[in-house]
């Protein structure tokens, strides 16, 4: 009796939310009519068109919703699933049901749903795949929404909905977007293992440039697939997907330790440029980050860090350490919090902000994020006597 009491509240509700939405919409459409009748100037085209937005907006929100619970209930069924690493790999490659139009009332949802059961990702495939013009515009308008979605949704998502999504997706992007979206993947998922075949989407198998941060990800993404490919070796089909991901990525045979590759990827170069902070520097600060985050961090903090980094940083007083170092540190806080390595390595960089160096404004930059009352006692005292930045640019920019 009370649970079908309750569930008749719940479905009361949801009746009374539809309602309320579709009261807003017959609302604003009362509210046109009469503009449009009242009104016969030339601003009759800009009020009408205000309308239209309202209302455009009330259906989107209702849409929204019955659309979100949908998804929603799928996302909780997948949280309940007992699938094994080997039955949601196959998943990727079973044959999807005959294509059919994309309805034109773009949702993420209908987006996400469309991609799981018509588009179709595969290993051997390395072109992009080509949609009609409007769903290639769709995409467009839509693609920070999605990709957003999908990165939230990383770790709920089967493969066959992340791989389809992300490959139909990252077909209408160029080619830096598509490295930013993989850095992020590399930063954002749960389980490694799944991490090529998630990547290999985004690039459709076509590999990676041999820029600074494209080498990077494509060294990570080879060291996972001969992990998996060691640990997985009694599944004959797992072990051909990793080498066929090994060959679409370049098959690499001198691929340096990983620590080796951070060491390396410090470099020499001046922290500010032109007044700002030199751009040479953001591949690889993403690439060591990316490193330190894939290698674990009680690895990354003690070999890397605390063995060649930190020690750098404290001989050449070298402002460029300073921002490879938060850059790694600040990841970690956001994966494992104030853990005692992480408050020790946050309180050696911030002792550093003491003077109008470059090596100050670098931590100033990073500090005000963490600690502002800090941050701005140096910034009175010297944020405008900094030779190669200006106060302003300080102030503003922020690093990530």
């Amino acid at each position: 009796m009370i649970e079908n009491l309750k569930q008749a509240l719940e479905r009361i509700a949801e009746l009374e939310r539809k309602i309320e939405s579709q009261e807003i919409v017959i609302s604003a459409l009362v509210a046109e009519v009469k503009k449009v009748k009242e009104t016969e100037d030339s601003s009759k085209q800009q009020e009408r068109s205000e309308c239209k937005n309202i209302i455009s907006e009330c259906l989107e929100k209702n849409e929204y919703y019955c659309e979100s619970k949908a998804e929603n209930e799928y996302i909780k069924k997948m949280d309940d699933r007992n699938v094994s690493f080997e039955e949601d790999v196959e998943g990727i490659f079973k044959s999807k049901k005959a294509q059919k139009p994309f309805k034109e009332a773009f949702t993420v949802d209908s987006f996400i749903a469309y991609c799981r059961d018509m588009h179709s990702f595969g290993l051997i495939s390395r072109s992009d795949g080509k949609s009609k013009k409007m769903f290639r515009c769709c995409i467009k308008q839509y693609v920070e929404k999605v990709t957003r979605h999908l990165m939230v949704n990383l770790n709920v998502y089967d493969l066959n909905t992340l791989c389809s999504a992300f490959n139909l997706l990252c077909a209408e992007m160029e080619y830096n977007h598509k490295l930013v979206i993989a850095h992020d993947i590399i930063l954002l998922v749960d389980d490694f293992s799944r991490m090529p075949f998630i990547v290999s989407a985004v690039f459709n198998n076509q590999g990676i440039h041999s820029d600074v941060l494209g080498e990077t990800v494509s060294n990570i993404v080879m060291h996972q697939c001969d992990i998996d490919s060691e640990m997985y070796s009694d599944s004959p089909n797992l072990v051909r997907y990793y080498a066929r991901i090994s060959a679409n990525f370049g098959n690499h045979t001198d691929v340096k330790p990983l620590g080796d590759i951070c060491s390396d990827l410090i470099g020499d170069i001046h922290a500010f440029e032109d007044g700002e902070i030199n751009e040479a520097i953001f591949p690889r600060m993403y690439s060591i980050r990316a490193l330190c985050h894939y290698m674990d961090w009680d690895y990354s903090y003690n070999e890397f860090v605390c063995g060649v980094l930190y020690p750098r940083l404290v001989e050449r007083q070298e402002a460029l350490c300073a921002v490879y170092m938060f850059s790694v540190v600040f990841n970690a806080l956001r994966v494992f919090g104030e853990v005692e390595s992480v408050k020790m390595s946050l309180e050696k960089l911030k002792g550093m902000i003491h003077d109008d160096s470059e090596l100050s404004a670098v931590c100033y930059m990073f500090v005000k994020q963490i600690d502002p009352d800090c941050a701005e006692q140096w910034f009175r005292m010297h944020g405008d006597r900094v030779k190669s930045v200006s106060a302003k640019y300080l102030k503003d920019v922020l690093i990530y």
